[in-house]
């Protein structure tokens, strides 16, 4: 049997195969994500580039897939690279807190916005329900902000959601309300507006305690400043929304998952523990 032989049985058998494709002369990529639609995977370079696979077709294996001749400029290390939800923009994240964003597969419209903070590389979490929406925070030093992008215009508007509690996840959960979860068991549910002056701005419009387990040793230290050390607390640690269902879900460091009401304080349910 030849290789080509192995490669067919394993793709028909719907194995996993180890394919290498060499972007760079040197073990230079360093983040990379899949287009949501097309057969695309943006690739993020120390170097400071951003470059584009593409096969002809979905069904094209990724050994045959070849390199977009236009790279994207961006002039320091690429640490992260993000689609929106119809890949007609990219994001790419450095670790100087700035993200910068390109119109796709143009390449046109450079927008940049930077983070400022102790740990500024940013995690981007683009908008499902708004393609020119993103958000970004840092769960590893300075995670007391997340700032909100609009790119809808030539110049984007900006917005900082700051707290005192360490943000410790955020997830959209409609058009205009992003959820961000704490490290003292709770989440919020900020919903964005613009000012009078056209200013981006948010209002916190629920406040949601994840609960806590029963057992202490599933219990996190809260960093709240009105918490004494001895009091424990669950970490919100991821959250979800399903629109269909109308179901938000809350996953803590209790090892708990909550499901609610989309506008509910009460879990619908709360016997789903991870073992």
């Amino acid at each position: 049997m030849t290789e080509a032989d192995v490669h067919s049985s394993e793709r028909d058998l719907g194995l996993f195969q180890n394919v290498e494709f060499s972007l760079t002369s040197g073990m230079d990529v360093r983040c990379a994500s899949f287009h949501p639609i097309d057969p695309v995977l943006a690739c993020g370079l120390g170097k400071g580039n951003l470059v584009f696979l593409r096969g002809s077709h979905h069904s094209t294996p990724f050994e045959n897939w070849e390199i977009e001749p236009k790279h994207y400029r961006y002039g320091r290390i690429i640490l992260s690279v993000q689609w929106n939800v119809n890949g007609t923009k990219v994001a790419a994240g450095s670790d100087d807190g700035t993200v910068s964003v390109w119109s796709y597969p143009s390449g046109d419209g450079k927008q940049t916005f930077r983070r400022n903070g102790r740990s500024n590389f940013p995690l981007i979490v683009w908008n499902p329900f708004n393609p020119d929406v993103l958000a970004s925070y840092n769960n590893a030093l300075d995670t007391k902000q997340v700032m909100i992008a609009n790119f809808a215009n030539e110049k984007p508007l900006t917005h900082t959601i700051e707290s005192y509690l360490n943000c410790q996840t955020v997830a959209w959960i409609s058009y205009k309300q992003l959820a961000c979860g704490y490290d003292d068991g709770t989440f919020e549910v900020h919903e964005l507006g613009l000012s009078q002056i056209g200013l981006l701005n948010s209002e916190m419009v629920q406040k949601i305690g994840h609960d806590f387990g029963d057992d202490e040793h599933d219990r996190a230290t809260s960093s709240h400043p009105d918490f004494q050390q001895s009091e424990l607390r669950c970490s919100v640690s991821s959250i979800a929304m399903n629109m269909e269902l109308g179901l938000l879900a809350s996953v803590g460091t209790d090892r708990r998952v909550k499901l609610w009401f989309w506008g509910s304080n009460d879990p619908t349910r709360i016997n789903f523990k991870r073992l």
